[in-house]
């Protein structure tokens, strides 16, 4: 099992281990080269300073979709946009059932 594998199953069946970040040393085992790496940086926080946000729009009768995705970074207090994706070419985000109870509600 890969490294972030192990990572996601130990998250997953141990839920309330994760008050702290030591429970990546119970996860990956005291001497995992892994760890090992991860020490040598300041790759590990418990404060996270980026956020994403995907926000969908939709134009009048279900026209003009478009959709985007922001990275924002707080580390310096006032957050900016550090990253933006257009991700309209990915389609409707919600499902098409969703799109087809919103076209039908807002067609009226």
């Amino acid at each position: 099992m890969d490294t972030a594998q192990q990572l996601v199953s130990f998250r997953e069946s141990n839920p309330t281990k994760l008050t702290s970040i030591a429970w990546i040393v119970e996860a990956l085992g005291a001497n995992s080269p892994a760890l090992t790496a991860l020490s040598r940086g300041d790759y590990i926080t418990t404060r996270s300073y980026q956020f994403t946000a995907d926000i969908a729009a939709v134009g009048p009768f279900g026209r003009g979709y478009h959709r985007v995705r922001f990275v924002f970074d707080i580390s310096e207090g006032t957050p900016k946009i550090i990253y933006r994706q257009d991700l309209s070419r990915l389609g409707w985000a919600l499902g098409k059932q969703t799109r087809e109870t919103w076209v039908a509600q807002n067609t009226r």
